[in-house]
């Protein structure tokens, strides 16, 4: 009998134990009820997680528009400021379009949710690209360089090169390109990005010409780690191409699309 009722403490301690570690669930009642929970619960992720809330509950939200939500995305603030849906107009029309998607789910929750969903619409898409990936195949990027211009005090300009064969029957007018830049130390990309580049003369069927864009503005081609890379290895691959009428070949949104992934990789991230 005694063992019996030892057992039983110890049963009920441990539910008593898995009670207190259990994640605080959002109440999504009302908007003050939902920020309210926001509040609470934000403190207790570590840094990291909390970021991963904000893209999850951002994403649900507004959707995967790259001209909505990725600016959002870029800038860590904005993205806090969204999420909680203050400072932004009509936040009730926002709030009931995610009240039932996150009521009674805690943090994580959230975050799989989101990252669920994304992954299901990355997917979809990519197998929409894979479909016209033969037709992008005579499209060819050679020599692509990426390198830092200046030296010793002066900072520079990063600057992208390579080499376009139009081996398509049709001209184009302008590429998309999407760009990456690793070393083999560092698990994930150093920059990504798509990069467009805008022929002065129609790219004509046949044709092969040299590319060099300067880039400039704030964005990860041009953080001043870069220019001191070393055996850096830089890949572009053609992901859509636009004819002299201005129609491209994929009708994707690939800027949504490369918000998409961005997400969906800081989501994942460990």
């Amino acid at each position: 009998m005694k063992t019996v009722r030892m057992f039983s403490c110890l049963v009920l301690c441990c539910l008593a134990l898995t009670a207190c570690e259990r994640e605080q669930a959002f109440d999504a009642s009302s908007l003050s009820a939902y920020q309210k929970s926001l509040r609470d619960i934000t403190p207790k992720l570590s840094a990291q997680d909390q970021r991963k809330l904000e893209i999850a509950l951002v994403t649900l939200t507004f959707g995967n528009a790259a001209d909505t939500n990725g600016p959002q995305f870029a800038n860590p603030e904005s993205l806090a400021v969204v999420a909680s849906l203050t400072g932004i107009p009509n936040p009730q029309t926002y709030f009931d379009k995610l009240r039932s998607r996150i009521n009674g789910r805690s943090a994580a929750g959230v975050i799989r949710l989101a990252s669920s969903e994304l992954e299901a619409q990355i997917s979809q898409a990519e197998s929409q690209l894979a479909g016209v990936e033969k037709s992008l195949a005579p499209v060819v990027i050679d020599h692509p360089r990426y390198y830092w211009t200046g030296g010793g005090r002066v900072r520079g300009r990063p600057t992208i090169e390579f080499s376009v064969y139009n081996g398509s029957k049709n001209a184009i007018s302008r590429i998309y390109v999407r760009g990456v830049l690793t070393t083999h130390d560092r698990p994930t990309p150093w920059a990504k990005s798509i990069i467009i580049h805008s022929f002065e003369r129609e790219l004509q069927p046949g044709e092969q010409v040299p590319v060099t864009i300067s880039v400039s503005g704030i964005n990860s081609w041009t953080d001043i780690r870069l220019a001191r890379l070393y055996d850096a290895d830089f890949t572009l691959k053609v992901i859509n191409i636009e004819n002299t009428n201005g129609q491209k070949l994929v009708p994707l949104n690939l800027d949504a699309l490369e918000v998409m992934r961005q997400k969906r990789d800081a989501l994942r991230a460990s």
